[in-house]
Formats: C-alpha cells, sequence, structure tokens
C-alpha cells in the first residue's frame, strides 16, 4: 500500500478511539498531514496544541500551534487567533519574547488587511499584556489604550480591567480608579458576575496604593467569594494576598499570617 494511505487508515483508526484512550493529537495530526488531509490534520494539530498548553507543555504547545502556520494558506482571522495563542500560550511562557512579539505583530498586520476589528482588538490586547509583562509599561498603556479603542462586548470589558490593573502599576491611581468603577458598572449591567469580581479586586489594590485600606478591604471581600464559587484560583490567590498584606498594614500579624498561609496552601495544592 502507499504510505498516504497507511497514514490515513491509521489516522481513521486513531479517530475512533478518541474518548477512549489518550490519543496524541499531534500524532494524530501528522497521519493526516502524511496522508494529505491537511484540514484535518490542521484540525488535530491546533486541538493538540491547546491541549499542550493547558497541560504545560509549552514546547509541545509551540511545536504544534507552529505546525498549523506551516499548514495555513493564507493569513486569515483563525490565523490571527493561532499567532496569539502561539505567542501568548508557548513563546512567552517559554521566555521567547521576541519571537512572541514577531508573531503578535505579524497577526496585527493580518488582521488589520483584513479590517477585522475584533482580531485586531485581541492582537493589541495581546500586546498590551506583553509589553507589560517585559516591562515596556508606556508601549503597554497605548496597546491597551488602542485595543479599546476596537473592541467591543465582552472583549472591551476584559481589556478595560486590565487597562484599569495597568494604569494601577504605573502609578496612575486616579485613572485606575476611574476606569475600574466604570468597568464594575457595565459588567454589573450584563450580569458578569464574574467579571465584575476581577474588576473589584484590582479596584481594591488600587485604595491599597492609595492609602484607603478600608475601601481596600471591603472590596477584596465582596471579590473572594465569587471568584472562589467561580474556580478562579489565581484571583483567589491574589484577594487573599490582599487582604493579608492589609493586615499586616495594620500591624494585625496574625490575621495577616493566617491568610497568607491560605493562599501559599492554594499555590501548593495547584502545583504553582
Amino acid at each position: 500500500a502507499d504510505r498516504p494511505v497507511i497514514h490515513a487508515a491509521a489516522a481513521e483508526v486513531m479517530e475512533t478511539m478518541i474518548g477512549d484512550v489518550d490519543i496524541g493529537l499531534g500524532e494524530l495530526g501528522h497521519h493526516w498531514h502524511r496522508a494529505g488531509e491537511l484540514r484535518r490534520a490542521r484540525q488535530r494539530y491546533l486541538a493538540g496544541a491547546r491541549r499542550a498548553a493547558e497541560q504545560y507543555a509549552w514546547h509541545d504547545a509551540a511545536r504544534l500551534y507552529e505546525r498549523w502556520l506551516d499548514l495555513s494558506a493564507r493569513p486569515n482571522a483563525e490565523s490571527v487567533t493561532v499567532r496569539n495563542e502561539l505567542a501568548m500560550d508557548a513563546l512567552h511562557v517559554l521566555g521567547r519574547n521576541s519571537a512572541a512579539m514577531d508573531h503578535l505583530q505579524t497577526a496585527l498586520r493580518v488582521a488589520r488587511h483584513l479590517e477585522e476589528r475584533h482580531a485586531e482588538a485581541s492582537t493589541l490586547f495581546s500586546i498590551g499584556r506583553l509589553t507589560s509583562q517585559i516591562g515596556r509599561l508606556a508601549d503597554a498603556t497605548t496597546a491597551f489604550r488602542d485595543a479599546l479603542a476596537q473592541a467591543d462586548g465582552v472583549l472591551a470589558q476584559t481589556i478595560r480591567v486590565a487597562l484599569g490593573a495597568h494604569l494601577a502599576d504605573t502609578g496612575e491611581l486616579e485613572e485606575a480608579r476611574t476606569v475600574l468603577e466604570a468597568a464594575i458598572g457595565d459588567m454589573g449591567d450584563v450580569g458578569d458576575v464574574q467579571g465584575a469580581a476581577r474588576a473589584r479586586m484590582h479596584l481594591a489594590r488600587v485604595h491599597f496604593l492609595a492609602d484607603r485600606r478600608s475601601d481596600s478591604q471591603r472590596l477584596y471581600r465582596a471579590a473572594l467569594p465569587v471568584l472562589r464559587a467561580s474556580g478562579d484560583t489565581p484571583g483567589v490567590v491574589n484577594c487573599l494576598n490582599g487582604l493579608a498584606n492589609g493586615y499586616k498594614q495594620a500591624e494585625q500579624l496574625i490575621e495577616a499570617l493566617a491568610l497568607y498561609r491560605q493562599a501559599l496552601h492554594i499555590h501548593l495544592e495547584v502545583g504553582d
């Protein structure tokens, strides 16, 4: 039999086994690729990349995202999404920030060429997150503002919260407060309880930095049960640390230590 036929037969068998055994989606994508079934290969490479990223296998994730891109016939909105994921969910985590930025700049050019506002906003948001995390704070501010100008709906609210948190990091506390309070109001209007809780968490930090400890503690306490109920582990840890910092500032060290221990226990449970 021809080799492509054998690869196709192997892929067909593996497809029937998904859900029953742990099928390597990257291997499955390879078989479809060698069989000449490029659409199915892309589907499995992408699913494999996302699974690998979820399992912290970032080298594998990067490799499979790149294979998807190798098989992509022409730039489109999906390729913008894939480059964003490759950049932020694999390359950045691996410390390959220059390569991550290259992919984001390519994605941005494609999104603008296609006049895809949502894709452009998503990519600018990724650029803001990346530049913020590598210390290019002025570039991050510009990217977040540009992203917000292009976004709408849920994405706009997510970006607004990120902008507010970023402004707090850069010391622009009053603008951060205004941005986050607007986000809380908008999210409350559409029933986004978890999003509003995350905004309250960031607003609590703004109040802490502005020496408004009672407002900070109130907001952390309001956000904590919502984030805990939704399974937002980073948010829960953030709230516990924020509350602990407030107690520490007030020299209530026993209460602070208890909260720090809770946060540490959660870190240990999730393997962080």
